[in-house]
């Protein structure tokens, strides 16, 4: 196979989307950084905004996988100050099949030795000039999912902001007690659920920055595949 390039528009490193001071009280008994689960994956082939996704030129003798968000090493730089960042290695699984494999550490160097799970972007819709995103995280068994935003915007994504998850009523579920350790999650029935979360939880103050942290390879550029 022979490996060309696909350029792509930036998006410029500083985002102007504005997020107000607390709109709404959240749950004390609920943390900020609950879990999102869903049993099943919300999202599969029949959704068209999901990236990575497959690409055949008019005349098909290019293929591949393109994605709208970059891939690399991305950092989550929190907002409280006293919490550490972290990491996830986001890459491209191949070119027949398209998805990212996503792997997550507490230091960029843990990366290269972190299970990997196979993973898509999700573009969910918009409010006022904000794009609401979503990191669907692995397969089986179901899906975990991250909620991100950013401004409108066209070309290769960068950064995000990462945003609030909270959970109400039956949809939050709780295992056995387990000496300290966090048995709670939020269970996620539909990607329509999914979205009205993300719909509050952008008027709440962000859990901070997600962001490409560029490396010496990073171009900017999506590979294209050829015969």
């Amino acid at each position: 196979m022979k490996a060309e390039n696909m350029r792509h528009w930036f998006v410029p490193a500083l985002l102007l989307l504005s997020t107000p001071a607390w709109a709404e009280e959240s749950d004390k008994e609920v943390p900020a950084g609950m879990i999102l689960h869903a049993d099943t994956p919300l999202f599969g082939d029949e959704t068209e905004d999901k990236w990575p996704q497959a690409f055949t030129s008019d005349d098909a003798k290019e293929f591949g996988c393109t994605s709208r968000v970059a891939f690399g090493d991305w950092q989550i730089q929190p907002s409280d100050p006293d919490e550490d960042p972290f990491w996830y290695r986001i890459s491209n699984y191949g070119v027949f099949h398209c998805w990212a494999n996503v792997a997550q550490a507490s230091a960029r160097e843990a990366l290269a030795h972190a299970e990997v799970v196979p993973s898509f972007f999700i573009f969910l819709g918009t409010q006022g000039a904000t794009e609401l995103w979503a990191l669907q995280k692995g397969a089986v068994p179901g899906s975990d999912y991250l909620l991100l935003a950013r401004e409108r915007g066209d070309g290769i994504i960068r950064r995000f902001f990462l945003l609030q998850r909270d959970c109400t009523g039956q949809a939050l579920r709780k295992g056995r007690q387990l000496d300290i350790l966090n048995t709670r999650y939020c269970h996620v029935a539909s990607p329509a659920d999914l979205l009205a979360i993300a719909r509050r939880m952008v008027k709440r103050q962000p859990l901070g920055i997600l962001a490409l942290v560029p490396d010496a390879k990073d171009d900017g550029e999506v590979d294209r595949q050829t015969p």
